[in-house]
């Protein structure tokens, strides 16, 4: 079952996507490597465009100490 649509790059290896989930937001558990941040917001945050509502959006970011092996 995914959680996520579809992800964003938003620069600097951070990315966004929209939660589609049926569980609660902070079940999402981030990918290795990652930190994940979730937020209710009111527009795209890579297109600008406003939502009829507001939704939930997971951002992930680079884990400074994470070494793939």
């Amino acid at each position: 079952m995914r959680s996520i649509a579809k992800f964003y790059y938003l620069g600097q290896d951070k990315k966004a996507g929209r939660f589609i989930g049926q569980q609660d937001v902070s079940c999402y558990r981030p990918p290795l490597g990652y930190s994940a941040t979730a937020e209710l917001i009111d527009c795209h945050p890579f297109t600008q465009q406003h939502f009829a509502q507001s939704e939930w959006w997971i951002f992930l970011t680079p884990d400074d100490d994470y070494e793939q092996s």
